[in-house]
């Protein structure tokens, strides 16, 4: 976690042990940030309607996030010696019939 002070205004950056995030504070309000880098290989068209939403200020599922995006946090987790959770996959159950 980091606090900073810029003309003013304050700004915490820190890790959700997924995300890098801020909370920025200032006069008039306090805004709250997520870090995102955007995938390769995936359609124009549907990242940048996935765009149009947010500057909209219209919902956007974690899903479609995760589709179009990725966390930085394993990027800046090298660079700080952060502890990156693995990634698990689902335990498979039988499915009765």
């Amino acid at each position: 976690m980091a606090w900073a002070a810029f003309g003013g205004d304050y700004v915490k950056w820190y890790s959700d042990g997924r995300n890098v995030k801020a909370v920025m504070h200032h006069h008039d309000g306090t805004n709250y940030v997520t870090y995102r880098c955007v995938r390769e290989n995936r359609s124009e068209d549907g990242f940048e309607r996935m765009l149009a939403k947010i500057y909209n200020q219209q919902y956007v599922s974690q899903s479609e996030l995760n589709y179009y995006t990725r966390s930085i946090h394993p990027d800046v987790a090298k660079v700080y010696g952060w502890p990156v959770r693995q990634r698990t996959a689902p335990e498979k159950t039988a499915i009765a019939r």
